[in-house]
């Protein structure tokens, strides 16, 4: 059964269900508002997947939680009131020293950098405002096997990013010119290159954009929020 404990109490009933081969997982949430805790714990108490919660109001208690107890995921909502500092400093720890417990955030502003950064440090859950209830039981259950779930906007935002990371600058004036139009010819004379340098610029954005024509570049690069007045005054 699910319950939302008290840290001396759940360290009572972790200890006697130690032995339980077929015990759900346990979730330790740490958020300092003690509104938004209650939120949090309506949301995660009704995950299937989790047999119970503990709560903690401060990234600098959860040490110490780990050396007496084991809790499969760590939940936390990375908000104005925990910085991002301090929870890359407590990830690199959990990482180093507790490799089987899985890490969860909640992000209230979805930066790439940001992202890039928790992912870096070994968050395997990745969160935004706009997620699921059923993206949160993914994340949990995905964060508790080791493995990584990102909610849709996240998802689609750090695919995109390594997308555009992969074009050069050439290739991405290519690309703003190719979107305005441009033959091969324009964009040779406009680039100042051969027609065959522009063939080959065009070809390694194809390969690099995992599409086949001039059309699919241009819709692939909208859907990348990526406009031909953005990119050529770079």
């Amino acid at each position: 059964m699910k319950s939302v404990q008290s840290l001396p109490q759940f360290t009572l009933d972790y200890i006697e269900q130690q032995s339980n081969s077929n015990r759900s997982i346990r979730v330790l949430v740490v958020e300092k508002s003690r509104l938004v805790r209650s939120a949090i714990h309506r949301m995660v108490e009704g995950l299937s997947c989790v047999e119970s919660i503990v709560e903690v109001d401060s990234l600098t208690k959860i040490p110490q939680i780990l050396r007496g107890l084991s809790p499969e995921v760590l939940f936390v909502n990375l908000n104005s009131s925990i910085a991002l500092r301090e929870f890359l400093e407590l990830a690199r720890f959990v990482r180093e020293h507790y490799q089987r417990v899985g890490m969860v955030a909640l992000l209230t502003h979805v930066a790439p950098e940001t992202v890039h950064l928790l992912i870096k440090n070994g968050v395997h859950g990745l969160l935004d405002d706009d997620a699921t209830e059923q993206d949160l039981e993914s994340a949990v259950r995905a964060s508790a096997a080791g493995n990584m779930f990102h909610s849709r906007r996240i998802y689609e935002q750090n695919v995109s990013a390594d997308k555009i990371n992969q074009l050069t600058a050439s290739e991405m004036q290519a690309l703003g010119l190719l979107m305005q139009g441009d033959t091969n010819f324009l964009i040779a004379q406009k680039l100042n290159v051969t027609t065959k340098t522009v063939e080959a610029h065009l070809t390694r954005i194809y390969r690099k954009l995992d599409v086949t024509s001039r059309a699919q570049a241009i819709i692939r690069a909208q859907e990348l929020h990526l406009f031909p007045a953005n990119i050529l005054s770079t």
